[in-house]
Parts: structure tokens; sequence; C-alpha cells
């Protein structure tokens, strides 16, 4: 029979020494972290602003797209407008701020490190 193995070491196991914190050293190729998060804030509204509009050109584009359809379809004008506004609030609202907010963040990805002009 053969013998297990048995830890019965009786030596005390030390701890290796604490690393030093890591050191962030700016470098002349990039920004320092106050400049970046300037960067970062002032990106940011521009997307949540053209979200924002893509979300309210789309509830329009919807909501009278669909309420034309619904009327010239032989629909009461007031359902019409109804329905119009209904689908428009959730799909055309939702369909458009997504939309604004994707297309600004990819032009924003196409060219890294530089800004489109409109």
């Amino acid at each position: 029979m053969e013998a297990t193995a048995r830890n019965d070491s009786t030596t005390p196991v030390t701890a290796s020494p604490p690393r030093p914190p890591l050191e962030l050293v700016p470098s002349d190729d990039h920004p320092s972290a106050t400049e970046a998060n300037a960067l970062v804030a002032a990106e940011e509204g521009r997307v949540w602003r053209a979200a924002m509009c893509g979300g309210a050109i789309g509830f329009a584009v919807v909501a009278v797209v669909l309420a034309i359809a619904a009327a010239a379809s032989g629909m009461d004008l007031a359902s019409a407008v109804g329905l119009g506004v209904f689908v428009g609030i959730f799909s055309g609202g939702g369909f458009g701020f997504m939309g604004g907010a994707v297309f600004t963040l990819a032009g924003q990805t196409d060219r890294p490190g530089e800004r489109r002009q409109r």
C-alpha cells in the first residue's frame, strides 16, 4: 500500500512585502486626467442633446405619417390622430432617441482624435 502525502510542515508561511501603489505618469501624447474628464463631459452633453432631438423628430415623423395613413384608410380623424400620437410616443420617440445617440457616438468612433465639424 502506498503512503499518502501529508502536509505536516511546521514552517511558517511568510507573506511577500506589499507592492507600491501604481502611479499614472503623464505623457505629452495624451491629455491629463482633468482635460480628459472635461472632454468626456462635453461629448456626453452632445450625445444627450442629439438623442433628445432624435426622439422629438422620431415622435413627430411617426405621429404625422401614421395619422395621415390611418385617416386615409378611412379611420375617424380624432381616432387617427390619437393612434398616431400613441404610436409616435412609444416607437417614434424610442427609435429616434436611440438613432440620435448612436449616430452621434458612431461619428465619434469613426475618427478617434478628430472631432467632426457640422
